[in-house]
């Protein structure tokens, strides 16, 4: 991680290379997979649970507008949310517009950056995390995107006393109300 952040920071012309080239590399991708026309849906999967994306097509082939994707930004927590708009999700876009939905998030602290991921296209499900700040997610998400939050994996597998855990949940439960989680 040490030199990827040395280099966003003393060389940037070197980061928005490789992240071009990769960015060239998944969308060759996922144009080789969509005209194999063996893509099948992904809505009804865990993380996922919803309608089919954009209808079930007519002629029973399955694109990548009707897939689900999700990714996340944990390697850049650290930097500036002008920073990993420019380093990380100006080269995500273009991945996400090829997708009907999109699930943006994991364990990173999303906190300071609901303003840029709430700009990814298709977005539909924030994910936030324990360490992001829920109240700051509801006022940016509202009701216009489903919010998946999560409580700390640490302090759920290996708990000494499971009340703690009870009350932040209800805590948190209580304040999504009237959203979409």
């Amino acid at each position: 991680m040490e030199p990827m952040l040395n280099d966003l920071a003393f060389h940037p012309e070197l980061v928005h290379r490789a992240m071009a080239k990769l960015t060239e590399g998944v969308l060759r991708a996922l144009r080789a997979a969509e005209d194999s026309g063996l893509l099948t849906t992904n809505h009804h999967e865990p993380m996922f649970c919803s309608d089919p994306v954009n209808g079930v097509p007519a002629d029973g082939k399955v694109r990548l507008r009707n897939l689900w994707t999700a990714a996340n930004s944990q390697e850049f927590e650290l930097v500036s949310p002008n920073m990993q708009d420019e380093f990380l999700l100006s080269y995500q876009r273009p991945i996400f517009q090829q997708f009907g939905a999109v699930q943006y998030g994991c364990c990173e602290n999303l906190t300071h950056k609901t303003d840029i991921v709430l700009r990814i296209p298709n977005l539909r499900v924030f994910v936030c995390s324990a360490w992001t700040d829920l109240d700051r997610v509801i006022e940016a998400c509202g009701t216009g995107y489903t919010i998946m939050w999560r409580q700390s994996a640490a302090a759920v597998v290996f708990p000494d006393d499971l009340a703690p855990i009870r009350r932040h949940l209800e805590e948190g439960l209580r304040r999504l109300q009237g959203y979409h989680y």
